[in-house]
């Protein structure tokens, strides 16, 4: 084998080598993120069960825009954290009579975004940055809506005494 070969098969064992270990450096960074994004998300939520005592859903979407907007533009995993806060908040809370009423279904893209537009428009949040987190946790009244709409499942005529 020639030196032109050696010095070829060098740099390409090196930088398999540097893949390989780039690959398992990634993966256990990913791990770690995802884990402490769960943990996080889970402690959201059981917060969101404890603030919801007492109160009203309506109060859970004005307490979710409120979270929403101390995150700032850059940070995803927080507006992610408030939705699942605000989401947990919905479910546990008193219903709030009319709440979901003009709400449409999240599969409604172009009335949702306009619902979502004129809503954010109302909880004065002009500028683009605060107006994208606004819209982002409406979604999780939409789906909230979206789910309280549901028939009740039908009796199982099967499983009857």
């Amino acid at each position: 084998m020639g030196k032109t070969a050696k010095i070829i098969l060098s740099i390409i064992g090196v930088l398999a080598l540097a893949c390989l270990v780039g690959s398992v450096v990634l993966v256990k960074v990913g791990k770690e993120k995802l884990g402490a994004f769960v943990q996080e998300t889970q402690r959201q939520n059981a917060e969101a069960r404890t603030w919801a005592r007492g109160r009203a859903q309506s109060e859970c979407v004005d307490e979710g825009l409120t979270r929403v907007q101390r995150c700032g533009d850059a940070a995803f995993g927080c507006q992610v954290s408030v939705q699942s806060f605000t989401s947990a908040c919905l479910s546990s809370a008193a219903p709030t009579p009319g709440l979901c009423d003009g709400v449409p279904h999240p599969q409604d893209y172009n009335s949702g975004a306009q619902w979502k537009a004129l809503r954010c428009a109302a909880y004065n949040a002009p500028q683009s940055g605060a107006a994208m987190r606004c819209q982002n946790l409406l979604s999780a009244l939409q789906n909230h809506c979206a789910r309280s709409r549901l028939p009740a499942p039908a009796a199982d005529a099967s499983v009857a005494p």
